[in-house]
């Protein structure tokens, strides 16, 4: 159900979604992600009722979802291999998956900048931290790429 506080409305929204993991609103609050056992995130408008979008490629469950500061990216944790996948939201195109050998991440969430995402194993309490990289080092870092010297054998 969606309530409007300020015009005290009420609307039933069906969210169609099961094993419901982990739930979580864009800053704006006009998208709102949740995370689920059955190995998708999904996405809706909160303005419309709509679903926006079923993030796949989960083998297992999604256990935490975040949305980054600026709202534009969601983050979506689950296990080892497929620890986390980073989605871009308007383009709805799956950006990187990490990697750990843990497994059930949650909570997950983007520092106030947005260059640090983190996610915690459920059991065991393991802290995992994940720093973006500045313009500056991936511009050297290309650099380094295109005038290395092949080492001979």
């Amino acid at each position: 159900m969606l309530l409007n506080l300020a015009r005290g409305v009420a609307r039933d929204v069906e969210l169609d979604v099961r094993q419901v993991q982990d739930a979580a609103f864009s800053s704006d609050g006009r998208r709102f992600a949740v995370a689920s056992g059955t190995g998708v995130a999904k996405l809706w408008d909160t303005v419309t009722g709509r679903e926006l979008a079923t993030l796949s490629g989960f083998i297992l469950g999604v256990h935490s979802v975040a949305f980054s500061p600026d709202g534009r990216r969601l983050a979506a944790a689950s296990n080892a291999r497929e620890t986390l996948k980073l989605w871009d939201l308007d383009s709805q195109q799956e950006l990187l998956t990490l990697e750990t050998q843990s497994s059930i991440f949650h909570p997950t969430a983007f520092a106030p900048d947005g260059d640090v995402l983190g996610s915690m194993t459920r059991l065991g309490g393991v802290l995992h931290l994940w720093r973006a990289p500045s313009w500056d080092e991936i511009e050297a870092s290309e650099f380094r790429a295109r005038h290395s010297v092949p080492r001979q054998p």
